[in-house]
């Protein structure tokens, strides 16, 4: 009899230890177990623009100019912003940069940008639209905005050229304009009706050069339209994962080819007993949401949870998904606790 219940035992503790083990590996990990931290200790700066695998560019809210921060080593170096040809500097003018319209081209080699200058309360601003290379060399005035006010900037895959957006003072419709590295090339100037509520979902040229605008974000549906016939335009529906029909969408970006997007969910705890208080419960470190982050499928692949962490505070923050890298394998993750993170992508 005593062999026979150790044998058993012996067996409740193999299938204890199994199912362990396959429930510990089948729990997503937390962002810090797979993504890489960027090793940058300011806290006041903001996400511009992924020049490259390995550098951003960002808006150093402190010495109020761009940088590029190198995201292995954490390191920062100031873009210089020469005067363009034909400037003069005065003492009474105040000279900077749009940094809402700071778009870098594909193979990271330009930076476009509208620069600003305030010469007082009697005289208007003059805007200009700019090119320059990240190391600042290249500085070029492309077209003076007069009445436009710029709105987007968006490269074109192959970054020859760009398109940009913009809104007239004077009219109440919105154009873009499409301006060429190639200088010979002359400006191509032309009213939009590429898609309803520009401010509210800025498009993204897509790798196939069609216009990607998110139409409704917590229902994860995009449409893809034709630059030269917006009214061809093919929708896209990334599913919910199963269990999150009723999760927060935080964030969520689309995949470069369209095929796939990541999407930062908050869930909210299931379970929690009606007798506690939120003091009890935060005392108790009982999770009340998780942060997660998802890779969806545009051709109804399955879905795959990357990152799971749980909070036990309703005001902590959820994942913020700041941008796709240039080659599509990594995502620009702004923490829970402040901190910024590299998240590989990989689908395999």
């Amino acid at each position: 009899m005593r062999t026979k219940a150790k044998l058993i035992l012996g067996a409740l503790g193999f299938v204890a230890a199994t199912t362990g083990l396959v429930i510990w590996q089948s729990m997503p990990p937390r962002l810090e177990a797979v993504a890489r931290r960027v090793p940058f200790g300011a806290t006041f700066f903001s996400f511009v623009a992924w020049l490259s695998p390995k550098e951003v560019v960002i808006s150093c809210h402190e010495s109020e100019s761009l940088c590029l921060l190198d995201l292995e080593r954490g390191t920062t170096h100031p873009i210089p912003f020469t005067h363009s040809e034909g400037f003069v500097q005065h003492a009474t003018r105040v000279r900077f940069i749009d940094e809402s319209t700071v778009s870098a081209s594909p193979d990271g080699k330009w930076l476009a940008f509208v620069e600003q200058i305030e010469q007082g309360r009697a005289k208007p601003v003059q805007r200009s639209l700019v090119l320059m290379h990240p190391d600042s060399t290249g500085l070029r005035r492309v077209a003076p905005l007069e009445d436009k006010s710029g709105l987007r900037l968006l490269w074109q895959p192959n970054s020859q050229g760009f398109l940009f957006y913009w809104e007239s003072d004077r009219r109440p419709k919105y154009g873009r304009t499409f301006y060429a590295l190639d200088e010979n090339v002359p400006p191509r100037e032309e009213w939009t009706r590429d898609y309803d509520g520009f401010r509210d979902s800025p498009p993204t040229i897509q790798a196939d050069g069609r216009l990607l605008v998110v139409r409704n974000q917590n229902q994860l549906t995009v449409a893809l339209c034709d630059q030269n016939q917006p009214e061809h335009r093919e929708s896209l529906v990334f599913a919910r994962p199963a269990g999150r029909e009723k999760a927060q969408v935080e964030t969520f970006l689309v995949s470069h080819d369209s095929q796939w997007a990541v999407v930062s969910l908050r869930v909210e705890a299931a379970k929690i007993p009606e007798r506690e208080t939120w003091e009890e419960l935060l005392q108790r470190k009982l999770p009340v949401a998780y942060n997660e982050l998802w890779v969806l499928s545009a051709k109804g692949e399955k879905p795959r949870c990357l990152v799971r962490e749980a909070t036990t505070s309703e005001r902590a923050s959820a994942f913020f998904l700041n941008a796709l890298s240039p080659d599509g394998k990594h995502a620009l993750v702004h923490g829970s606790q402040n901190d910024y993170f590299v998240l590989p992508l990989s689908r395999s």
